[in-house]
């Protein structure tokens, strides 16, 4: 397996790209990683949702949302304004290969959460989802969510995936009317 994952590394580099990201849903493959592992990989295990019913939240309505592109000056004002909700170096180089905006979120004034989407074939996906944890459980997130699950271009895919590896999480998601369909693996290897 560690000469396989050499391999691809080596294919990946010529692409310029400063991370290599390998995905999967087969348990034997995953189990099958695990001794390749070097420091510096992530090794991530989440469940696949998939938006299949209506929502029974609704949206917080002292939540503004504004749209922004991916690696804009916006977005590096909005990062310098909450720290905690920097993505990911990983996030910020696939956003030049991926079409699709971020929203954040704002509560009296403060940037309080930040997700976004991106199409890819014929299915919408979110972006990472984050709040703010002072101000979790206010909203926010379901706010953003419906957000980007009323947007035409995300409307007329074949369907909303998001990935998630907490409990809570997931609860909110299927009170979101995103339900549990599976699972993926993901490494993530600097290169």
């Amino acid at each position: 397996m560690q000469r396989a994952l050499h391999e691809i590394a080596g294919r990946f580099r010529v692409t310029g790209l400063s991370y290599m990201n390998l995905c999967g849903h087969c348990n034997d493959t995953y189990e099958a990683l695990l001794p390749a592992i070097l420091p510096g990989d992530r090794l991530e295990c989440e469940w696949m949702l998939v938006h299949r019913r209506d929502a029974t939240l609704k949206s917080n309505p002292d939540v503004e949302i504004e749209v922004v592109e991916p690696n804009s000056a916006r977005e590096d004002e909005l990062r310098a304004a909450c720290s905690k909700l920097a993505r990911h170096e990983y996030y910020r180089t696939c956003d030049a290969h991926l079409e699709g905006p971020l929203v954040y979120a704002h509560l009296d004034g403060e940037v309080v959460g930040t997700a976004g989407w991106f199409i890819a074939g014929g299915l919408a996906r979110f972006r990472s989802i984050r709040t703010v944890e002072h101000l979790r459980r206010r909203g926010v997130a379901t706010s953003m969510i419906r957000f980007i699950q009323q947007q035409p271009q995300v409307r007329e895919q074949d369907g909303l995936v998001i990935f998630c590896d907490t409990e809570d999480t997931i609860n909110l998601y299927e009170r979101l009317g995103i339900v549990r369909h599976g699972y993926l693996w993901a490494l993530f290897r600097p290169l």
